[in-house]
């Protein structure tokens, strides 16, 4: 980094390191059991299904921001079964003073199988008076 030595170089580096840690947060998004929202499954043995992300990440926010988060959650409009456990449905944006910080798909926590014949007649019968 151009310091005139070793002990220089190790002060700036600390310097830096201790600059980052006072200024941005570590923001924990998502876990394996968190249901951020449900959508409706037409034609399936369920009504709807939970929506979750993949998994657990961390995001660096800067420090003053951090209060600031607004969830955005955007979901299909129409999901027909089979849904598969996994399968992308929507998507979460985390946005602070109208900038976007993060995007993260969200997944179906459950598979939803095909409904039986009534329950797709009827869902399909309610689905062209949409």
């Amino acid at each position: 980094m151009g310091a005139a030595n070793d002990a220089a170089r190790a002060a700036q580096s600390q310097r830096l390191l201790n600059l980052g840690f006072t200024r941005w947060d570590a923001m924990r998004v998502g876990g394996s059991s968190a249901e951020l929202a449900r959508v409706r499954v037409w034609k399936g043995e369920s009504r709807d299904v939970a929506l979750g992300l993949a998994g657990e990440t961390l995001l660096a926010v800067p420090h003053q921001r951090r209060g600031r988060i607004q969830p955005r959650i955007e979901v299909r409009k129409l999901v027909e079964a089979p849904v598969t456990a996994g399968q992308p449905l929507g998507r979460l944006t985390l946005v602070a003073d109208g900038e976007t910080l993060a995007e993260y798909p969200l997944v179906a926590r459950e598979p939803v199988e095909l409904g039986g014949f009534f329950r797709r007649l009827v869902d399909t019968a309610l689905l062209w008076l949409e």
